[in-house]
């Protein structure tokens, strides 16, 4: 049977981000199949041109031209979506044709000019790129007022509930508590504290998309073997486990106690168990046997020591951080939304400035709780190891992580003060990419690579997290902070 595609709607794309994840949570716990996408897919070749837009690297800022951007972004997905809801699973998008709708068509003053412009780009998407429809369109906020709009212009298009606790209710036309069930779900008990889960160190991974924070335990001496091996692949994957264990007891001899821990969670294997009180499941798509055949033959199976984390780009929104000056007014002020942006529209750059470092200060001295800092977001791109990826988000829980499947092939990431063991923990890493490499083609491949080794990951989070991030000596931190201070320098440059 057939299952719906979900639009969620919002300007703040972290707000997105944590609804769909926990929507997506809440249908998987009744039994549902849920893959969630969220646009711009900004770690995908398909938004170049929204990230060059998004970056001004234009130069221009021409609704009708970026609406071609973040159509062809779309239109790359449109066959995924169409082959998933198609077999029955139910796609969540965080921010989809709405969002984009409500963000460019906010340059337009005039309502009728904007109406027109959301009549051209809604027909380029669904009938000129013929980009699947939502079967519904949640708008989960109104901090711009084009969002709303949306929804008093399009009634049957745009549904407005910004009470994201109701938003399953609202999807129960589509979806019937006990529509087409994966399987059976046993009769809850009432408990008091949620019950612990054993997992691998690879699902912790899966688990930073989620709005809270991973609280783990380690069993360092145990590993899980993964499903669906074969004889021959099966006992490679002990035997290497068994190698790493024994070389990694060996380099744990050369350290203190008290260093002990932190380097021994770097060289764990992500097959290594462990226990959480939470469990966020993404499906990951398999390579095909051709496709990673190809892969080993042609991709150089090396790396090197990658000291520096790299956080190698970062988008904004708004790109202008006075825009945020209207929501700092609607919140402060006590004036509706469409007064507050009329009377911001009269302000001249100085006013708006000195408005927006003085509520900050308001901020940082408890005067304010800081709402319109969440209307700011970014997102950043970051080569980083899992290891360094979950103590960031035990810093900042309302981080959402998404990272690629994990490899050996980019490198790993070792802190400095065990610089004067690099020569042992470079020959470990090397027998942990020897495996990699010889399981390549089976399930056990990602169980092998190390908590250390470097991966690819995107992170959304808002200018209110941001402070968190500010004065922190994770070094990950710091560097996402800098990039959010290059996007927004006046409010990231005031002592808070």
């Amino acid at each position: 049977m057939k299952s719906p595609l979900i639009a969620i709607e919002s300007d703040n794309r972290e707000q997105l981000a944590t609804t769909a994840q926990q929507l997506a949570h809440d249908l998987r716990a009744e039994g549902y199949r849920v893959e969630v996408r969220a646009f711009p897919q900004s770690a995908h070749s398909s938004a170049y041109f929204v990230n060059q837009y998004e970056r001004s690297a234009y130069n221009q800022s021409n609704p009708y031209i970026a609406s071609l951007f973040y159509a062809l972004d779309r239109y790359e997905a449109t066959n995924e979506i169409e082959q998933l809801t198609a077999s029955g699973t139910v796609v969540i998008c965080a921010g989809y044709i709405g969002s984009t709708l409500a963000t460019l068509g906010a340059q337009f003053t005039d309502q009728q000019v904007r109406k027109g412009y959301y009549m051209w780009a809604y027909s380029l998407e669904t009938g000129t790129f013929s980009i699947k429809k939502p079967d519904v369109s949640l708008v989960i906020s109104e901090h711009i007022a084009t969002l709303p709009e949306l929804c008093e212009l399009f009634p049957k298009d745009y549904i407005l509930q910004t009470n994201t606790a109701a938003l399953r209710s609202t999807l129960a036309p589509l979806l019937p508590i006990n529509y087409a069930p994966v399987a059976p779900q046993a009769p809850k008990k009432a408990k008091t504290t949620p019950e612990n889960t054993t997992v691998t160190l690879g699902a912790i991974i899966e688990e930073l998309a989620c709005p809270h924070a991973p609280k783990i335990e380690v069993l360092p001496a145990m590993h899980v073997e993964p499903k669906g091996l074969q004889a021959a692949q099966k006992q490679m994957f002990t035997q290497g486990m068994a190698l790493l264990k024994g070389e990694r007891h060996k380099i744990l001899e050369k350290v203190n106690k008290e260093q002990r821990a932190a380097l021994e969670f770097y060289l764990l294997p992500l097959a290594t168990k462990a226990t959480t009180a939470h469990v966020c499941q993404r499906s990951r798509k398999a390579k095909t046997t051709a496709l990673q055949g190809l892969l080993t033959e042609h991709v150089p199976a090396s790396y090197g020591n990658a000291t520096h984390t790299i956080v190698s780009s970062c988008n904004a929104q708004p790109h202008n951080e006075l825009s945020m000056v209207p929501r700092i007014l609607f919140e402060t002020a006590h004036i509706d939304m469409e007064l507050a942006e009329k009377t911001a529209m009269t302000m001249s750059y100085d006013v708006k400035s000195r408005i927006v470092e003085a509520y900050l200060d308001d901020v940082a001295t408890g005067q304010q709780d800081g709402d319109a800092l969440t209307t700011a977001h970014y997102e950043c791109t970051v080569n980083a190891s899992p290891a360094q990826l979950i103590a960031l988000k035990q810093l900042a829980p309302t981080l959402i992580i998404n990272s690629q499947p994990p490899t050996a092939r980019f490198g790993f990431t070792i802190p400095d003060e065990y610089k004067a063991l690099e020569d042992d923990i470079e020959a470990y890493y090397d027998a942990a990419l020897a495996l990699y490499n010889t399981l390549s083609n089976s399930a056990a491949a990602e169980s092998c690579v190390l908590a250390g080794h470097t991966i690819l990951a995107a992170i959304t989070f808002d200018a209110k997290t941001a402070q968190l991030l500010k004065g922190a000596t994770h070094p990950l931190a710091k560097e996402l902070y800098s990039a959010a201070a290059q996007m927004h320098p006046i409010m990231h440059s005031v002592s808070q």
